[in-house]
């Protein structure tokens, strides 16, 4: 396990990369920081789903909400398939990261980048928690949306320094990676979306309908 304030002490490294202040004395680039980093996976999953569990009452509000299909499916099948694609993107992610960086033959700088990409996603995890939770009570879909947008621009700005910082990458190179890993985890969450919904489709509104079938059969006088 892993205290707090060591939770603490790395999530104010990735802050402190971001600033451009002195990181490399409190970012943990062990072998030990390493495997440590990952912890941030579990940790970040509860506020994953603390945030889109309480959007949904907001999201009745949007003038699509219709067509999200999310009236027709349980909470937990959302829960769970915005966990999977959680974790898919992540994974993702960190492979291009590495891959990338290793085509740039960063060699150990790829260490601090793939720490410190692990903290900062619990860090914008928390951080998307603490504006959701201020916005919820309002109802206000507007917000909320304006809410992500600006979560997804602070998501483009801290990889940014982190890629910059840690790696040292000239400017071309710090362009080719982030558009490459925007795009492929959001064309990865597109397609498990779009997957998860076929499959709820096929599984669920399939046998409803089967079993609604069956007791029309049932009632019809012989």
């Amino acid at each position: 396990m892993i205290s707090l304030a060591y939770i603490n002490q790395q999530l104010g490294a990735v802050i402190r990369i971001v600033r451009n202040r002195e990181w490399q004395n409190v970012l943990d680039m062990t072998a030990d920081g390493v495997f440590r980093s990952f912890w941030a996976l579990p940790l970040s999953i509860p506020f994953a789903i603390a945030s889109h569990l309480m959007t949904m009452p907001v999201l009745k509000n949007s003038p699509n909400y219709e067509l999200l299909e999310i009236p027709t499916m349980p909470v937990w099948y959302t829960a769970g398939l915005r966990v999977v694609e959680f974790l898919v993107a992540w994974a993702l992610a960190l492979f291009l990261i590495a891959g990338l960086s290793q085509q740039l033959q960063a060699g150990r700088k790829v260490t601090p980048l793939i720490v410190s990409y692990n903290w900062s996603v619990l860090l914008l995890q928390i951080l998307i928690f603490i504006g959701v939770l201020f916005i919820v009570p309002t109802g206000a879909y507007d917000i909320l949306l304006l809410h992500y947008l600006v979560m997804t621009m602070v998501w483009f700005y801290v990889r940014w320094c982190l890629i910059r910082q840690t790696l040292e990458s000239p400017l071309a190179a710090t362009i080719g990676i982030m558009v490459m890993v925007f795009l492929a985890t959001y064309l990865t969450s597109t397609v498990i979306t779009d997957l998860g919904h076929n499959l709820f489709r096929t599984l669920f509104e399939t046998n409803t309908l089967t079993e609604g079938t069956m007791t029309y059969t049932a009632e019809q006088p012989q």
